[in-house]
């Protein structure tokens, strides 16, 4: 979910999961309380979540998964062909602290064109392939 005000400042929430699958509750549990909103508003960085006093990640899924650290690859950010944008893989099993016990997305991302990292919530290539230029390079060996 993105939440963009006048100026284009705002900001952005993520669940690692398909939007078929977000219940009101949690949508309602991952959005700050009002204050925030108006802080933002006025340009003030507030930090939210919260970080946890304790936080209890859990275990990651035991599943073995297509890229590794440092692989190119492209994610969906938008439908359509010119949704995808390249980047590289920072790191496996990412946790934001918000998520509940047990929550993972496969992949973390730095997009090329992005200072902000961002998640891949699934390992499908839907949404997150190979990048198209690995493949380029490879063919011309």
């Amino acid at each position: 979910m993105r939440i963009i005000y006048e100026g284009q400042c705002g900001t952005v929430f993520g669940m690692p999961c398909e939007a078929w699958e977000v219940k009101p509750e949690d949508v309602e549990n991952m959005m700050p309380p009002a204050d925030f909103f108006a802080c933002w508003k006025n340009g003030e960085q507030k930090q939210w979540p919260p970080e946890p006093e304790n936080p209890e990640p859990g275990e990651p899924p035991e599943i073995d998964l297509r890229f590794k650290v440092g692989d190119r690859v492209e994610c969906c950010v938008a439908r359509g062909p010119d949704g995808w944008r390249p980047g590289t893989v920072v790191s496996l099993w990412y946790r934001a602290v918000s998520w509940p016990t047990g929550q993972f997305a496969p992949y973390q991302i730095k997009l090329d064109d992005h200072e902000s990292l961002i998640f891949a919530p699934q390992d499908r290539d839907n949404c997150i392939r190979k990048a198209q230029e690995a493949d380029a390079a490879n063919d011309a060996d």
